[in-house]
């Protein structure tokens, strides 16, 4: 089997031109993330310049967007993806693995062991990528990546 092939299109994720999703293996999408590190960055790094042209103002702190990964279920069932800790975080970013049931484990470290930071969304239609009432799976640039990644290409 040949290997995965990462690309991001409109901020969203694609492992061999499709969208991940549940039924993805998680070692695929980490072995796809690996692979696929510096299309991440590329892409995170041309919506930041896209973002200084639109604002061109130092003072606005513009970070690298997060990429959307993979739905992962409908905010009508909440209950089904959220643990109790995450039902009681009142957010609708959910940052700590404890926060979801175990059967999205998987995906989660995944992205943690591919060296990004994992994030579920559960806003309706607050990401420009998310599908109004779904839940989805994020990653974000670890700590550091975006001034390191700067400094290497400019």
């Amino acid at each position: 089997m040949s290997e995965p092939v990462a690309q991001v299109e409109s901020q969203s994720l694609l492992i061999n031109g499709e969208v991940p999703n549940l039924e993805t293996p998680p070692e695929v999408l980490e072995r796809a993330l690996i692979l696929g590190r510096t299309a991440v960055f590329e892409a995170m790094e041309a919506y930041y310049q896209k973002m200084w042209a639109f604002h061109k103002d130092p003072a606005i702190n513009i970070k690298w967007p997060p990429i959307f990964v993979m739905p992962i279920g409908a905010t009508k069932k909440i209950e089904k993806i959220l643990t109790p800790a995450g039902l009681a975080n009142n957010t609708k970013q959910h940052r700590r693995i404890d926060e979801m049931h175990e059967r999205f484990h998987p995906h989660w470290l995944a992205i943690e062991q591919a060296d990004f930071v994992p994030e579920v969304w559960s806003g309706i239609g607050s990401y420009s990528h998310t599908i109004a009432s779904q839940i989805v799976l994020l990653l974000q640039a670890p700590q550091g990546a975006q001034e390191a990644y700067q400094a290497q290409v400019h």
